[in-house]
């Protein structure tokens, strides 16, 4: 499946600031707590406004294995993970 880019932003410079980010404060689903979207939906959209990568975090998990399971699917994007413990 690959993404396409679309405009979602009413600022028209938004999306030329996105272009090669990384965002490196992700927690998606799954988690014990309700969350809106899952790795492959964030990475979708990541990719779509041109993200360089994402870094998906836990408090519960490791994510390693749940970025496994999507990581074919994600069209190139890189993908990484963090567990944090408190």
């Amino acid at each position: 499946m690959t993404c396409n880019r679309r405009r979602v932003f009413s600022d028209d410079r938004i999306p030329e600031l996105l272009v090669g980010a990384v965002d490196l404060h992700v927690h998606p689903a799954p988690s014990p707590f309700p969350r809106n979207i899952g790795i492959r939906g964030v990475a979708f959209q990541a990719h779509a406004a041109g993200f360089r990568a994402i870094l998906v975090k836990s408090h519960h998990h490791s994510m390693v294995t749940d970025i496994a399971a999507v990581d074919d699917a994600i069209d190139g994007l890189p993908i990484r993970s963090t567990a944090v413990w408190h």
